[in-house]
């Protein structure tokens, strides 16, 4: 059963992991320079 309520917890769960990576990037920056 694929409703808005799916909808809009997978663009969450996509939204969430978008973050992760450019707060990984930003301390990947931060140690190198």
């Amino acid at each position: 059963m694929y409703g808005i309520e799916e909808r809009s917890s997978i663009q969450e769960i996509g939204f969430v992991r978008l973050n992760a990576e450019w707060i990984c990037d930003k301390i990947v920056w931060y140690e190198f320079n």
